[in-house]
Protein backbone atom coordinates (compact mmCIF):
# COMPACT_ATOMS: atom_id res chain seq x y z
CA UNK A 1 0.00 0.00 0.00
CA UNK A 2 1.43 3.37 -0.97
CA UNK A 3 0.16 6.81 -0.08
CA UNK A 4 0.53 10.35 -1.34
CA UNK A 5 1.65 12.89 1.26
CA UNK A 6 -1.96 13.56 2.32
CA UNK A 7 -2.27 9.92 3.45
CA UNK A 8 -4.71 8.83 0.72
CA UNK A 9 -4.21 5.25 -0.55
CA UNK A 10 -3.84 5.30 -4.34
CA UNK A 11 -2.95 1.68 -5.10
CA UNK A 12 -2.57 -1.60 -3.21
CA UNK A 13 0.29 -3.92 -4.24
CA UNK A 14 -0.26 -7.66 -3.72
CA UNK A 15 2.91 -8.99 -5.38
CA UNK A 16 6.42 -7.64 -4.91
CA UNK A 17 7.17 -4.03 -4.02
CA UNK A 18 6.46 -0.88 -6.05
CA UNK A 19 9.53 0.23 -7.97
CA UNK A 20 8.19 3.14 -9.94
CA UNK A 21 4.81 4.61 -10.79
CA UNK A 22 3.46 6.96 -13.44
CA UNK A 23 0.08 8.18 -14.69
CA UNK A 24 -0.80 7.93 -18.38
CA UNK A 25 -2.84 10.30 -20.58
CA UNK A 26 -6.06 8.46 -19.58
CA UNK A 27 -5.43 9.06 -15.87
CA UNK A 28 -4.56 5.40 -15.21
CA UNK A 29 -1.63 4.51 -12.94
CA UNK A 30 1.18 2.16 -14.03
CA UNK A 31 3.23 0.41 -11.35
CA UNK A 32 6.45 -1.58 -11.80
CA UNK A 33 6.69 -4.44 -9.25
CA UNK A 34 10.17 -5.23 -7.91
CA UNK A 35 10.14 -8.87 -6.87
CA UNK A 36 6.80 -9.37 -8.60
CA UNK A 37 8.19 -9.58 -12.15
CA UNK A 38 5.49 -7.45 -13.74
CA UNK A 39 4.07 -4.03 -14.57
CA UNK A 40 0.39 -3.37 -13.88
CA UNK A 41 -2.08 -0.69 -14.96
CA UNK A 42 -5.11 0.32 -12.97
CA UNK A 43 -7.41 3.06 -11.81
CA UNK A 44 -6.34 5.33 -8.98
CA UNK A 45 -8.45 4.55 -5.91
CA UNK A 46 -10.81 7.42 -5.18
Amino acid sequence: MHRFTNGRVVVTINEGYPDGMCVDAEGMIWVAHWGGSKVTRGEITK
